[in-house]
């Protein structure tokens, strides 16, 4: 691998793994994920933003309709310990999460 493909590679790679790692944490504290990464067309049919987060699997749509709302804030709360750079939007049926 040439340096300059993986000076164009690298990010790409690192942003995979955040996802991931961010992922595994949600799943950890018991959040259900019902959206993260979106192709370009998922993220439309779900009236997302053109410059989704999702799309680079940088957020996450978590499902309230399991969860008390005070188990699901202190869940919450315990991950974004771990996000000081996140974005928690509530939304009428999910809470979706960013990483910036």
């Amino acid at each position: 691998m040439t340096r300059s493909t993986w000076f164009i590679l690298a990010p790409i790679v690192a942003l995979i793994v955040i996802g991931l790692a961010y992922r595994a944490l949600l799943q950890y504290y018991g959040l259900t994920i019902t959206s993260q990464w979106r192709s370009p067309a998922t993220n439309e049919f779900n009236k997302g933003k053109q410059l989704s987060l999702h799309l680079i699997g940088l957020a996450w749509d978590i499902r309230l309709w399991d969860q008390q709302e005070g188990e699901l804030n202190r869940k919450l709360q315990a991950f974004l310990r771990w996000l000081p750079w996140g974005k928690v939007v509530p939304e009428s049926d999910h809470v979706h999460i960013q990483f910036l």
